[in-house]
């Protein structure tokens, strides 16, 4: 089977002439990433790597933090964890890591399987006024 490509970006066998043969093989798809991965990398990776807080630790106002230091776990850390989660929620049909997940019951720290081995612990923020940055106390 030959394939070739259209200008339009699509792929085509060119014995039969059947469009979208192998339409994820395209140069087009590859170069551009989704919308959600992006922002599952963004919000995942960066933002929680950086400030140790996804928008939904945020809302929840917890924060994810290396046990020995108590700072954040930086990009890399952050998105590696997130790719352990779903490959383990994967293969072999969630059962590793429905069982991670599980481990929080029983844990003293409240650590899931992907915490253990990462060393990282998720916290819980006060809101006490005082650690909110840039904001001056009332005056009465």
């Amino acid at each position: 089977m030959k394939l070739g490509l259209r200008p339009e970006g699509h792929v085509y066998d060119l014995s039969s002439g059947r469009e979208n043969v192998g339409d994820l093989a395209s140069p087009r798809r590859c170069t551009r990433p989704d919308p959600p991965v992006a922002f599952a990398v963004w919000n995942s990776g960066y933002r929680q790597g950086r400030t140790g807080q996804s928008i939904g630790r945020r809302v929840t106002k917890t924060k994810l933090v290396k046990i020995e230091t108590g700072e954040p776990i930086g990009f890399g850390m952050a998105l590696l964890r997130q790719i352990f989660l779903v490959v383990t929620l994967l293969y072999p049909m969630g059962v590793v890591g429905f069982l991670g997940q599980l481990r929080s019951l029983w844990d003293p720290k409240r650590q899931t399987g992907a915490d253990k081995i990462f060393k990282v612990v998720v916290i819980h923020i006060d809101d006490a006024p005082e650690e909110r940055r840039g904001t001056r106390p009332r005056r009465r």
